[in-house]
């Protein structure tokens, strides 16, 4: 049986020094979890392809005015639906940072919820969610959105082996599949899941 990508998480980063991370995005198929790199000339095709967006006037006044410039979550979202279309194997290959964990070599799967001290001069509080793996192949962590949608791909495939909870409401768009915004169809339905409405 061919292997079939069951849902796509994308803004995962790990930290690679004082203020630096790298991003990915997770794609989850029925045998493994991909997470493939984010390089910096991907970011680059994202700022022209959004500015290509605003153009055409498919980004508001303020999408227009960051395109371009600043990545947004949108941004994001939209380039990583690539991913609907590629095989497995060519989501592995695309670049020597990508890694694939092979479900049944995971062990665990935990959502981690952290916050940062509070600020007495401050009302803001800042917190983040945590990824961490346990798989024969290593042990990774992740700082990830952990969107309910996120958390939903992750459960569709990994199903007990998933510990913690994540948001309870989304902090981000949702990506529709392959087509998001382009009026093509939406991707099969995550695995285990009701097709979205």
């Amino acid at each position: 049986m061919e292997e079939r990508t069951a849902g796509i998480v994308p803004h995962l980063s790990k930290s690679t020094g004082y203020a630096k991370s790298r991003q990915y995005t997770l794609i989850a198929t029925d045998r493994r979890l991909i997470v493939a790199q984010l390089t910096a000339q991907m970011m680059e095709e994202i700022k022209i392809q959004s500015k290509a967006r605003a153009q055409q006037g498919k980004k508001g006044i303020f999408g227009g005015l960051l395109a371009g410039k600043v990545l947004t979550a949108e941004d994001i979202i939209e380039y990583t639906n690539k991913y609907w279309a590629m095989t497995p194997d060519q989501i592995v290959m695309e670049t020597p940072g990508n890694l694939a964990l092979e479900i049944p070599g995971i062990s665990i799967a935990a959502v981690r919820h952290e916050h940062a001290q509070p600020d007495e001069d401050s009302s803001i509080r800042a917190d983040w969610y945590i990824l961490d793996i346990v798989s024969t192949q290593g042990d990774y962590s992740f700082n990830f959105d952990a969107d309910p949608q996120d958390m939903n791909v992750l459960r569709s495939v990994l199903g007990e082996k998933l510990v913690g909870d994540g948001r309870s409401r989304p902090i981000r768009p949702v990506s529709t599949g392959p087509a998001f915004g382009q009026g093509q169809p939406p991707p099969p339905p995550p695995l285990g899941l009701p097709p979205p409405p």
